[in-house]
């Protein structure tokens, strides 16, 4: 280099990565911002328990995080890109348990439910199944928020999308969907 000659360091490299550096702003924009209002909040409160919270409060908003994000959709992705970097250098659990043992030993076999990733994000743990696990039977399930799964890039066609809010009942019981409310649509990709 010389003088007033700049070039990219590492760092840069990586915080270009989305999964990083839209990790990083989600944590900067919404994380920072409620912990640094939280004496202001607790202030106001004088401590004790009240309607809303610190991130309604913070925010402006009487929405929870989730139903927020919805209605934001810039930080929507970037929630969705931590949660992309999060997996990052991580042992994957299909590494450190059997597969045969623990999902499949007493699995019928058929076209049953074998596995749903409730608010599975991006269907990374099951595509990542998949790819490990090539001849998996039955039907695996990604469950998130409408928002969340129209980001979803490529997934194998064999993973059923199904739009869930997790604080809803869950309509997987067992290995079968039941009681499908009108309102909660499957996907194909």
């Amino acid at each position: 280099m010389g003088i007033e000659k700049y070039a990219a360091t590492p760092i840069t490299h990586a915080l270009a990565v989305p999964a990083i550096g839209g990790g990083f702003k989600f944590m900067f924009d919404q994380g920072a911002t409620a912990c640094a209002h939280l004496p202001t909040y607790l202030a106001k409160t004088k401590f004790k328990n009240s309607e809303g919270g610190c991130f309604q409060s913070a925010f402006g908003t009487d929405l929870e995080l989730f139903p927020w994000l919805m209605q934001n959709p810039q930080q929507m992705a970037n929630f969705n890109d931590l949660m992309a970097g999060q997996r990052q250098n991580r042992t994957e659990w299909w590494d450190v348990c059997s597969v045969d043992e623990v999902l499949l030993k007493d699995f019928p076999g058929d076209d049953s439910v074998l596995l749903v990733d409730v608010g599975g994000n991006r269907g990374y743990d099951l595509e990542g199944l998949k790819k490990k696990q090539v001849n998996l039977p039955g039907k695996l399930i990604l469950q998130d928020l409408p928002q969340v799964l129209a980001d979803v890039g490529d997934l194998s066609e064999d993973i059923v999308r199904m739009e869930h809010d997790f604080f809803t009942p869950q309509p997987v019981k067992g290995n079968e969907i039941i009681n499908l409310p009108a309102d909660i649509r499957l996907l194909t990709p």
